[in-house]
């Protein structure tokens, strides 16, 4: 897995614009905003390494070691969520890993549709599942507008640079 070369400091809270930022969880590096109480990393590592290990081609070796209970952890989330949406609506899992998730959707007559920045995990859910994914900003185009029924992330919200303008292209598509 490739080190961390690169830290940022946030100094600005992407939420409300706020300057005051106070220590939460020293430990893991985990700051809260003293205005709107956003908790988040800083610092945190550069987009372009998180890239690049997330892109490592053994990154995902372990997570396929464990596929047994990876399996039952995001069957038991698609459960949760399956009982808020309807059939063969078009879902979208941003940042979607090795596409499991994408996968049970599929068996379960769900239009999946998935992105991703690691080229190894794009890799695997193709080999894997037979689906595509796209680069990660590739559902923000106006042809996408109101195209999705349902967005799920998971693991992905801590790695963007920001929240906000995430959920603002989410609530667009």
């Amino acid at each position: 897995m490739t080190e961390f070369k690169k830290y940022e400091v946030v100094e600005t809270c992407d939420l409300c614009g706020s300057k005051d930022i106070r220590e939460y969880f020293k430990p893991s590096d985990i700051v809260m905003c003293v205005n709107c109480h956003f908790i988040f990393v800083s610092p945190r590592p550069s987009l372009v390494d998180i890239q690049n290990s997330y892109s490592d081609e053994n990154f995902y070796d372990s997570w396929l070691s464990e596929s047994e209970g990876r399996l039952k952890m995001w069957q038991k989330r698609y459960r949760r969520i399956k009982q808020y949406i309807g059939s063969a609506i078009n879902i979208l899992d941003y940042s979607a890993g090795i596409g499991t998730f994408m996968q049970l959707a599929k068996l379960d007559g769900q239009n999946v549709f998935g992105t991703e920045f690691s080229a190894s995990a794009k890799k695997i859910c193709a080999k894997d599942y037979n689906i595509e994914l796209y680069d990660t900003d590739h559902f923000f185009r106006q042809e996408y507008q109101n195209y999705f029924d349902a967005i799920t992330g998971w693991h992905v919200v801590e790695h963007v640079i920001s929240p906000k303008l995430l959920v603002e292209n989410f609530y667009k598509i």
